[in-house]
Parts: C-alpha cells; sequence; structure tokens
C-alpha cells in the first residue's frame, strides 16, 4: 500500500520484504530465459548434448513458437522489472532518506531510524 502511495508510512526494514519478494520473481524469471534461451539455440540439433539436456523444455511448452513467445514475454518483464526497480530505488531515496541509492556512491548508508530487522546483520567490526 506504502508503495503505491495509498498509506503514507511504513514499518522500516533494512531489507525490503517487497524488494525480496520481487527479486525472487527476478531470478524466476532469468532461470526461465536461461532455460528458453538454450532450447531455442540448441533445437536445430537435437542430436546434439545440447539439443538432449533442453530439448525437454520445447516439449513441456508444447513447441518452439511458444517457447520463443515465453523467451520474448520474460524479457520484457526483466525489464520491466529494471525501470520499477530504479523507480524504486530513487523513490526511496529521495522521499524516505533511506539512502539506497546515495549509499552506491559514498559507500555509506545513513538510516535516521533503526530497521526492523538490523539484528540479521553482524555488526561492523572496528579494524583499528
Amino acid at each position: 500500500m506504502h508503495y503505491m502511495l495509498l498509506k503514507p508510512s511504513h514499518a522500516p526494514f533494512l531489507r525490503n520484504p517487497l524488494a525480496r519478494a520481487s527479486y525472487a520473481g527476478l531470478y524466476t524469471m532469468v532461470l526461465i530465459e536461461i532455460l528458453t534461451g538454450f532450447a531455442m539455440y540448441f533445437m536445430t540439433e537435437p542430436s546434439n548434448i545440447g539439443g538432449m539436456l533442453f530439448g525437454w523444455v520445447n516439449v513441456i511448452l508444447g513447441g518452439e513458437m511458444t517457447t520463443h513467445w515465453v523467451h520474448h514475454i520474460v524479457a520484457w518483464l526483466i525489464i520491466v522489472f529494471a525501470i520499477g526497480h530504479v523507480y524504486m530505488v530513487l523513490r526511496a531515496d529521495l522521499m524516505e532518506a533511506e539512502g539506497e541509492a546515495s549509499s552506491m556512491f559514498s559507500g555509506v548508508k545513513f538510516l535516521e531510524h533503526v530497521p526492523k530487522d538490523a539484528n540479521e546483520v553482524e555488526p561492523a567490526k572496528d579494524t583499528k
């Protein structure tokens, strides 16, 4: 609700629950891209080792055209994810002072609050 601007605030998290779920989706989409990509690449010669390893993808999806279509749609979903990711990072940095984008340049993330899941992160050890 907060990310759709329907709720003014949310509980502070060091690792955003929405980001955790969306990255699980991203990893799934990347795996689909790899499997369908290799299935299309090796479908010209099913007798080679690549055709034997990835030929099942075409069978499961119902043919090479469906494999191509799934590969194409998932590629666009990854592009949409990247656009949304940049928006969410900049929004969190500018509107909530989360330090997401600025920490990429400075190397330090300053938080005005203590995140709920901060106990999952090991404290920094002094190197002095």
